[in-house]
């Protein structure tokens, strides 16, 4: 996999096409939502994916450019999603298996992102590898925690 990140360019191509499925992936499981506030959720979800992809464009426009990759700090997880099976996105599906669906999605892709960085040789690709990977971290606890304020306080 790593021969096809030649350049930043395929680096943000290939996270940008990531976002776009993500998204699509939202969009389809929003149709067959058995309830409003599901369909909702999951048309929030692709919005944000949506949202991602046109950062990430704004970012490779920018390194295009020249400018140095922003930098991100440290990033919390909670964990709520790590213990727990990846449940079955079908028609019974819940808003709670939604937020563990996704959580673990954007833990996945985290997980992807980390493991391109470890194994890049080049520091500007290790270095976007890092950014895209904590990215995904910020991700998966905005999620966690609207698990957290929707499931576990409700429960």
């Amino acid at each position: 996999m790593m021969s096809e990140f030649r350049t930043a360019a395929d680096i943000f191509r290939f996270a940008i096409a990531r976002e776009e499925e993500a998204a699509a992936s939202y969009a389809a499981l929003a149709e067959d939502a058995p309830t409003a506030g599901l369909r909702d959720m999951l048309l929030d979800l692709r919005a944000d994916e949506a949202e991602h992809k046109r950062r990430l464009e704004a970012l490779a426009s920018a390194a295009a450019a020249g400018a140095p990759l922003p930098g991100l700090g440290p990033v919390e997880d909670l964990g709520l999603s790590d213990a727990v099976p990846d449940p079955d996105m079908n028609e019974a599906a819940t808003m709670q298996d939604l937020l563990i669906h996704a959580a673990r999605k954007e833990a996945r892709a985290a997980a992807l992102y980390a493991e391109l960085a470890a194994r890049a040789a080049d520091p500007e690709a290790r270095s976007l590898f890092v950014l895209l990977a904590a990215q995904e971290r910020v991700h998966k606890l905005k999620l966690e925690t609207a698990y957290e304020r929707h499931v576990l306080i409700e429960n």
